[in-house]
């Protein structure tokens, strides 16, 4: 009898634990990250450390050439640039969103700092990130924001 009661109380703990086990999260596997997302995700990541640190040919080489058009590559680089008060502070990325197998939509924060005035930020926006014929992943769909934009 005594035996019996440790069995059952063995048998109750042990489905109990696998079932708590059962309702972990599981840890990523390769196979189920979207690689497209990561793709788009990394191509802006570095075109936003581009408009951080204020590099512009750093940022124009993550832009389509339609982008570049439509915006004029002389106010994109102004863009990148910035200017010496408020200047490009930090950046905030979330919500991305899948709008086809080749373009991603993810919505950005840009944070400026203020020479004697601290931190401001424009609204949130969207940016765009498309993959190219080539297989790369550029910026296709920009808003230029800030006091910089004339």
């Amino acid at each position: 009898m005594r035996q019996s009661i440790r069995r059952t109380a063995f048998l109750t703990s042990a489905f109990g634990l696998a079932a708590a086990g059962a309702l972990m999260p599981r840890p990523v596997r390769a196979a189920d990250l979207d690689l497209p997302y990561i793709g788009a995700l990394g191509a802006l990541d570095e075109f936003l450390e581009a408009w951080r640190a204020r590099n512009a040919a750093a940022g124009l080489a993550r832009v389509s050439p339609a982008e570049q058009k439509r915006l004029g590559t002389s106010n994109l680089r102004a863009w990148l640039i910035g200017v010496s008060s408020p200047s490009n502070a930090a950046y905030e990325v979330s919500d991305g969103h899948t709008l086809s197998p080749t373009r991603y939509r993810f919505t950005v924060k840009f944070y400026y700092y203020l020479t004697g005035g601290g931190v401001t930020q424009p609204p949130a926006q969207t940016i765009d990130v498309a993959r190219q014929a080539n297989g790369s992943w550029l910026i296709d769909a920009l808003k230029l924001t800030g006091s910089d934009v004339k």
